[in-house]
């Protein structure tokens, strides 16, 4: 069950995520000046890495319940 909740808020953060990045207005200036706790990215490739690497994640976390 608690594992459950986590991959629901990986997720969730992940969808947010990939939101800002792939939205024509917002982009990487977005999500590095909308979050103290993600890191800052030069780049959009570099933003675009750490969204599939996470994605990436929580489908070995969902693969691996």
């Amino acid at each position: 069950m608690i594992r459950q909740k986590q991959i629901t808020y990986l997720k969730a953060y992940y969808e947010d995520l990939k939101y800002q990045l792939n939205h024509p207005s917002y982009g990487i200036n977005f999500m590095n000046s909308g979050s103290c706790g993600t890191q800052y990215f030069e780049t959009h490739e570099d933003a675009e890495k750490y969204v599939e690497t996470l994605a990436a994640f929580v489908r070995d976390l969902e693969t691996n319940q």
